[in-house]
């Protein structure tokens, strides 16, 4: 998971190229889809609510307290009045302390002395802004992540492409049969059986009768199959 201190990253000046200096908190969101970072679960944690202008962009009325909303598959959270984002931040490193996968950007010392100790990795903002820079630089086409051809995806990879395709967020819930495993092979088809040989005599006796008989029950072969014939009787 990425933790960014949202504003401390957006406040960072002279280390991103003019094409991409001074962006805001919805251009942070779409250069990160495009970064080594894509499929990697992200928070963008903010000080104080959303702003009108955010609102507008993201449709939605939630303000005025600690918020999070979901766009393109990151999570932005507000810590809203009377609390800082480096306090989010703490709540949510102490939450997930441990995690091998956890990762905090920020150039914020208290928020890299809490990093070192939840065992996340730490990467200051201006490091962060300098390998989006990088990412955003290479050409586009026959760029592919280095898993692009492994099989199974895991749930990361899963979401990078998803994400790439405008297919939105995968739901793990689901548990359907993965495509890659093969199809269980069906039974063998039973062995055709012969029908029963009957006396065509028996046919008119039968009509005669009235009865509904089912030949198979006449086949004497289906009865005795499998028993042993009695021996001879022997008076010694």
């Amino acid at each position: 998971m990425l933790l960014i201190d949202a504003y401390n990253v957006l406040n960072v000046e002279g280390v991103l190229p003019n094409h991409l200096a001074a962006p805001n908190l919805i251009q942070l969101v779409g250069m990160l889809a495009r970064s080594r970072y894509a499929a990697r679960p992200t928070k963008l944690v903010c000080d104080g609510h959303l702003s009108s202008q955010i609102q507008t962009h993201l449709r939605t009325k939630a303000a005025g307290h600690a918020t999070s909303v979901r766009y393109e598959g990151v999570d932005l959270i507000f810590s809203g009045p009377g609390e800082e984002a480096d306090d989010v931040i703490e709540h949510l490193l102490a939450h997930h302390a441990g995690s091998a996968s956890l990762l905090v950007v920020s150039s914020d010392r208290r928020l890299r002395r809490a990093a070192r100790r939840a065992g996340a990795a730490h990467r200051t903002s201006e490091a962060f802004l300098r390998e989006l820079a990088a990412d955003l630089s290479r050409p586009s086409s026959g760029e592919v992540p280095s898993f692009a051809s492994k099989t199974p995806l895991d749930h990361d990879q899963t979401r990078y492409w998803m994400r790439q395709f405008g297919l939105g967020e995968p739901d793990f819930s689901r548990t359907e049969r993965p495509s890659h495993l093969p199809t269980e092979e069906p039974p063998p088809p039973k062995e055709a059986q012969n029908p029963p040989v009957v006396d065509p005599d028996l046919f008119g006796l039968i009509e005669k009768s009235g009865l509904e008989i089912d030949l198979a029950e006449l086949d004497m072969q289906r009865w005795v199959q499998g028993v042993q014939p009695f021996r001879p009787f022997s008076p010694d």
